[in-house]
């Protein structure tokens, strides 16, 4: 599959960052959604196999929330 990239949530936690070097050890392209990016080692932020996209996923909370997607 030509272009396609590894979605990693959760990149700044132990186990995200692990995973993370692993994947780049691998050469894989990885794309990493991190509330903070700052969290994410400069060896691995500066990989040009890496992308880093600072975002907060959220859900709605309940049904109420929900009406607001109809």
């Amino acid at each position: 599959m030509a272009g396609s990239k590894v979605l990693v949530l959760g990149g700044t936690g132990p186990a995200g960052i692990c995973l993370l070097r692993e994947l780049l050890h691998r050469n894989h392209p990885v794309v990493v959604f991190a509330r903070t990016p700052s969290k994410i080692p400069s060896e691995l932020a500066s990989n040009p196999l890496l992308e880093v996209r600072s975002s907060i996923i959220s859900l709605p909370r309940s049904e109420e929330d929900t009406s607001e997607l109809q």
